[in-house]
């Protein structure tokens, strides 16, 4: 659903490149940083424009102010959208420019895209590569308040026992290629399917992840994500980093 330009197919790689250039491809700027498909009437733009600042205002929740300024770039059709590399998902990031989907056009989706970029904004190269792909997507998932990814969906599988990957199994998907192989076990990838059949969608890793950042960010250290990052930053594991600062928030809080 969502996805990284590293793993993406190269012929969607060299279409994302498009985006560097994206007044040579139909697209026109409508504030800084900001791009939306030339057709685009007056009520798509200014959703767009809106889909920012909500989005802006999700970052400074969990990030504070960010310190990444991605480009977004906003398709008001499927012919565009797949033009510039979009194969069925509804929102994607290459490099620094996030790409909407006329199904990914709000503040969740650019929120959750935005996150992955203020990640690899504030990583070094070498701390980004070590870091797990559950807990990208996972703070991802946090900062968006998208409904389909909250407590809520968390509960109703549940109710419904839709198998959901366990702690363990979550903290097991550390590469994209992991990832997006429990993207496909846990029936994520169906979702065409299940609408056919007249099924409800389903979404139980990405729900797992969000709901696994979630509780750790509310542990109650304000600082938690900065402290991580900081401990990756200076060379520390990813699994002893998470421990050591959700130690921290324990202390901090009397658990």
């Amino acid at each position: 659903m969502l996805a990284i330009s590293l793993v993406l197919p190269a012929c969607a790689n060299l279409q994302g490149l498009k985006l560097l250039t994206p007044q040579s491809f139909g697209l026109e700027r409508i504030a800084p940083q900001v791009w939306i498909e030339r057709e685009a009437d007056e009520v798509q733009r200014q959703a767009l424009l809106s889909a920012v600042r909500v989005a802006e205002q999700r970052m400074r929740v969990v990030w504070g102010p960010p310190v990444s300024a991605p480009r977004v770039h906003a398709c008001v059709s499927e012919g565009c959208y797949e033009a510039f590399g979009g194969q069925g998902s509804r929102a994607r990031i290459h490099g620094h420019e996030i790409l909407l989907s006329p199904r990914g056009f709000n503040g969740d989706f650019l929120a959750h895209e935005w996150s992955h970029d203020e990640i690899r904004t504030r990583l070094g190269w070498r701390a980004w590569m070590a870091l797990p792909t559950w807990f990208d997507e996972g703070l991802a998932v946090a900062v968006s308040q998208a409904p389909e990814h909250d407590d809520g969906h968390w509960d109703w599988l549940a109710q419904q026992q839709v198998p959901r990957p366990t702690r363990a199994q979550l903290m097991a998907l550390r590469t994209q290629a992991q990832w997006l192989e429990g993207v496909r076990r846990w029936g994520e990838a169906d979702h065409a399917a299940r609408r056919a059949r007249g099924e409800p969608e389903i979404r139980p890793l990405y729900t797992a992840a969000g709901h696994e950042v979630r509780t750790w960010l509310a542990q109650g250290d304000p600082l938690a994500l900065q402290r991580l990052l900081q401990r990756l930053e200076d060379g520390t594991d990813f699994n002893t980093a998470y421990r050591l600062t959700d130690a921290t928030a324990s202390s901090a809080t009397g658990r």
